[in-house]
């Protein structure tokens, strides 16, 4: 393991402070506004943000930085950390996959039976790795593990095509002056977002098991703090635009079409 100069650890933990504080901070705020509008679709989209990008992000942190330092905690506070972790970033995934199909596909057959599909891989998966003592070692191997991991990766990775297909659609739309400049943006923002979330969970595949020990420890947390904090503003924007984004972005479309 290389050396990791102290400011890129701090600068880590202020992107994974920042990171966190934004997604539940988003996650809260849209199950708040989908309790009141009765709105299932953002309050699946709450579900993931809350479950999986931050409760099961921090949790299996937790868990996989115990688990790569033996006698920081007891095993079974290991195991605890890692099996709740990844209880709660699978059924946040699959919030999200259900979102897709409510909000992307309502009236496509395989984005149903990919709901059940994917709740069935994630169950299965989870169990399994778990039985094997997988929330114990916290090692990246194994059928089950990847069975369950892979639904992850691939779940998030279709949060990620379907609202970059819709941008490109609506960003046709808006040269034509038949589209809104902010939902546009708000689209282009949470491909961007989704892209970098994506990326996150990728890098943990690598890191943690395709190319474990093979990956510099200094080029991971770099590149986790850059995505982090490439999730934290994109979505942030694309769901919260603050006044001053709105009027750069609309002005930015008045010269577009000057």
């Amino acid at each position: 393991m290389d050396a990791v100069h102290p400011l890129i650890g701090v600068a880590f933990g202020i992107s994974q402070i920042v990171y966190l504080a934004t997604i539940f901070t988003l996650g809260v705020r849209l199950g708040l506004r989908a309790r009141a509008r009765r709105e299932l679709a953002e309050g699946l989209l709450a579900a993931h943000f809350i479950l999986c990008a931050g409760l099961g992000y921090l949790l299996i942190s937790l868990g996989l930085g115990a688990s790569r330092s033996p006698g920081t905690l007891p095993a079974n506070a290991t195991a605890w950390l890692l099996g709740s972790g990844y209880f709660f970033s699978n059924l946040g995934v699959l919030a999200a996959i259900a979102f897709n199909r409510l909000v992307f596909r309502p009236q496509a057959g395989w984005a149903h039976v990919a709901v059940w599909l994917s709740a069935a891989a994630l169950l299965v998966g989870c169990v399994g790795y778990g039985l094997g003592g997988g929330f114990s070692h916290g090692r990246f191997e194994g059928p089950w593990f990847w069975l369950f991991y892979g639904t992850i990766l691939t779940g998030i990775g279709w949060v990620m095509v379907e609202p970059l297909l819709y941008y490109r659609q609506m960003r046709r739309r808006r040269a034509l002056g038949l589209a809104d400049p902010m939902l546009v943006n708000r689209f282009a923002l949470w491909s961007v977002g989704s892209t970098c979330r994506w990326l996150m969970v990728a890098t943990g595949a690598v890191t943690g098991g395709v190319m474990e020990g093979n990956v510099s420890v200094t080029f991971t947390l770099t590149g986790t703090a850059l995505l982090g904090l490439g999730v934290a503003v994109s979505y942030w924007l694309t769901f919260f635009p603050g006044a001053a984004y709105r009027r750069f972005i609309l002005r930015r479309a008045e010269r577009l079409r000057a």
